[in-house]
């Protein structure tokens, strides 16, 4: 059985102790990516899983879904896998924000 990743969220609060901790002079960067989740392929031999019947046919989901259980997780992977390109192209130390 394959293990889904936990996810952490930010919170308001969250990002507002980050900017007083990291103060006047910090960057932070947010972007959004349409249809994020149609990006991820779905294995083939997964296929099956993600199909469908309409009008007398059946159809076949090759992408991720929005709502499976797996998607954020799976998401999240490829997206922290850019952000550490980029920050390593650019000799940029990411910081991370914590309760503490």
């Amino acid at each position: 059985m394959a293990c889904v990743q936990k996810l952490t969220m930010s919170s308001p609060r969250l990002f507002a102790d980050s900017l007083i901790k990291y103060g006047q002079g910090s960057k932070y960067a947010k972007s959004d990516i349409q249809d994020a989740y149609k990006l991820m392929p779905v294995p083939i031999e997964e296929w099956q899983l993600y199909g469908f019947k309409w009008l007398g046919k059946v159809f076949f989901d090759t992408t991720l879904v929005f709502g499976s259980k797996c998607a954020p997780a799976n998401f999240d992977c490829v997206a922290e896998t850019i952000v550490n390109i980029v920050c390593t192209e650019e000799n940029y130390q990411k910081t991370k924000c914590t309760n503490s």
